[in-house]
This record gives structure tokens, sequence and C-alpha cells, in this order.
């Protein structure tokens, strides 16, 4: 997310709109893991898996009408 950010917007604030709604999913689905640093402890936990990152990407796209297929992601 950090990337995305700055090839979007040419800079990182990790307080841009996308990225606290990602911290409020992470946050809803994982309540009982007690997590200090949500994304990065989310990112790093040995139990969260590709589909768990597509599934909060998709839930993050939802109100723009895209769809995780249709983006293409460049490494």
């Amino acid at each position: 997310m950090e990337k995305a950010s700055v090839d979007v917007t040419g800079g990182f604030n990790h307080r841009r709109p996308a990225l606290e709604s990602a911290r409020l999913i992470v946050e809803q689905r994982t309540a009982t893991r007690g997590y200090h640093h949500r994304l990065m402890d989310y990112n790093n936990d040995p139990t969260t898996r590709l589909g768990d990152v597509q599934s909060l990407i998709n839930h993050l796209l939802l109100p723009t009408g895209h769809d995780f297929e249709s983006i293409a992601f460049h490494t």
C-alpha cells in the first residue's frame, strides 16, 4: 500500500483516507489479535494469507466499482 501511495500521489502519508480505511477493515477482521501497528502486523502475521489480502483490497475497492481482477499490479 505504501508503494501504491507513492506511485499514485508522488509521496507517502500514512494517514491518507485509503490507508485509514484499510486500517479499519483490518481492525474489524483481527480485533482479537492485539496488533500494535495494524497494517504492518497484519502483513507480517504468519496466519495472513494471500486470499486475506486480496479480500481486503476488494473490500477497499467496492465503493469505486472496481474489483481485484481489473487492476494490473506491477512489482
